[in-house]
């Protein structure tokens, strides 16, 4: 069986994909290539993972009238063309999309050589590219039960959002020591995603004094790729070079960070909340204010079970941010029935449901042809 997949521009779109890859070669011994994105995460991340990959010009569409449309129509043109080259000569049984803009030349270019394509919807309310394909996709799945609505019934299944296979195998006592944090410590997890989020790094700094009072206080900071430098000399500043406080732009290894923490504070992408809750992480939850309406959505069957708190991204700062941090970590009782309601959420399965339908797509299409 050959598969090929795509998801890349983002992490959001990048490791749902690299996640059902390895269930893909790990339980069917299937010949897997990936397509990405030039210029962007994709080619690192699928290198350190040993997955073959090959890389096409796509571009991010612009949001309403911009002259950006017209060099983005030229690299959807050429990222097609490239995909339709790449597809005839790797012969994939099935090709899977993570949706985001790079999804759009490759399941084009499947339908044109009729190759049967699954497209994943991981927010809750779908991206473009999804809506676009769902008309030629020939099965669909979706994280959340809101985006189903979305996309016709009688090819759409809820699955849930692929986590890798490092978040099952993390532990909590295994992590904290490769970190170098005790095991009775208090652990702080403030993300904002590959390129930061200057309102949770503003307010945690302000927040440090107050935050750091405790002895047993522990803060991991991932603060992206674009404010790292300022965040590290500010923190200086408040800490000097406090072992207990540990800045980061990302990790490499996201799922020690999240299975050694106590307590979360993130945006609302899909993959963050899927990774958080099946490591059972309490989360408060700061929408992207430019995609409020879809992280929302995202964080609401979270914040519904008890597992997570929302607040709008205009009201945090640093002393609402110490105070609810400090609140939490007085009160073990709730933190722990929010860790069991987000493990109740997550749906651990949810790769393995994916590779279950690509399989049984690559069977009826080798049986086709062996018809033919």
């Amino acid at each position: 069986m050959r598969a090929v997949l795509m998801g890349g521009g983002t992490a959001g779109h990048l490791f749902p994909s690299v996640a059902v890859a390895q269930r893909l070669v790990d339980d069917n011994a299937t010949d897997v290539l990936f397509i990405g994105a030039e210029g962007r995460l994709d080619g690192k991340i699928l290198s350190e993972q040993d997955l073959p990959h090959q890389l096409i010009p796509a571009q991010p569409f612009p949001y309403g009238l911009s002259l950006k449309v017209v060099p983005a129509f030229w690299a959807l043109w050429r990222s097609k063309g490239r995909c339709t080259r790449i597809l005839r000569e790797f012969k994939p049984d099935v090709v899977f999309g993570a949706g985001g803009y790079v999804s759009v030349a490759g399941v084009l270019a499947a339908t044109r050589l009729r190759i049967p394509t699954v497209c994943h919807a991981s927010d809750a309310l779908p991206d473009r590219a999804n809506r676009m394909l769902a008309r030629w996709a020939t099965r669909i799945t979706t994280h959340y039960e809101d985006a189903a609505a979305s996309f016709p019934p009688e090819k759409t299944t809820v699955v849930g959002q692929p986590v890798r296979r490092e978040f099952a195998q993390a532990s909590r006592e295994d992590s904290r020591a490769q970190l170098g944090i005790p095991p009775d410590a208090f652990v702080l997890l403030m993300s904002g995603g590959s390129q930061g989020a200057r309102t949770l790094n503003y307010s945690l700094l302000d927040a440090l004094p107050a935050l750091m009072a405790g002895p047993d206080m522990h803060i991991i900071h991932l603060c992206g790729g674009l404010d790292h430098d300022e965040v590290r000399e500010r923190s200086r500043s408040v800490l000097g070079e406090d072992p207990r406080y540990q800045c980061h732009a990302f990790h490499e290894e996201p799922w020690l960070p999240i299975s050694a923490a106590d307590l979360s504070v993130t945006r609302g992408g899909a993959s963050s909340l899927a990774e958080t809750a099946a490591m059972g992480v309490p989360s408060i939850i700061v929408p992207y204010p430019y995609a409020a309406a879809h992280q929302s959505m995202n964080a609401q069957p979270l914040v519904k079970a008890g597992a997570a708190i929302l607040v709008d991204n205009a009201d945090v700062n640093g002393k609402w941010l110490s105070e609810q941090v400090l609140a939490l970590k007085a009160d073990r009782g709730r933190r722990d029935a929010m860790s069991q309601a987000a493990r109740q959420v997550a749906k651990p399965n949810a790769a393995r449901d994916i590779a279950g339908i690509i399989e049984a797509l690559a069977q009826s299409q080798a049986a086709r042809r062996g018809s033919a």
